[in-house]
């Protein structure tokens, strides 16, 4: 459920995202996939439904190619509670914190 609910459908938002930047020039093609730092992205109306879901991250040159991860395939294998990716370290969210927040982000826009 949260792999189809949120996963997916959040990485198709980064994506949907990032091609109106690209057309807008507002930013280059494949750089929200990236991770744009959190003042830009603030600066950026377009990315306003996506702040929630990446905010209290300041690493989001981490989380969002992190979330990118998490969302292919199915059933979150790549999921590790108590780390994350091949780059992660102690500084960044692991993996159960970033889903769990993910979901109650999602959960708070359903309200």
């Amino acid at each position: 459920w949260i792999h189809v609910t949120i996963l997916e459908r959040l990485v198709r938002e980064l994506e949907r995202v990032d091609e109106e930047l690209w057309r807008a020039a507002a930013a280059e093609r494949g750089e929200l996939r990236a991770g744009l730092p959190l003042d830009r992205l603030r600066a950026l109306p377009r990315c306003a439904a996506l702040l929630p879901f990446l905010e209290p991250y300041v690493e989001q040159r981490y989380v969002v190619p992190r979330i990118r991860e998490l969302a292919k395939g199915g059933c979150m294998s790549a999921y590790r509670w108590n780390g994350g990716g091949a780059d992660w370290d102690e500084a960044k969210p692991t993996d159960s914190e970033l889903v769990l927040h993910l979901v109650a982000t999602y959960l708070d826009t359903q309200v």
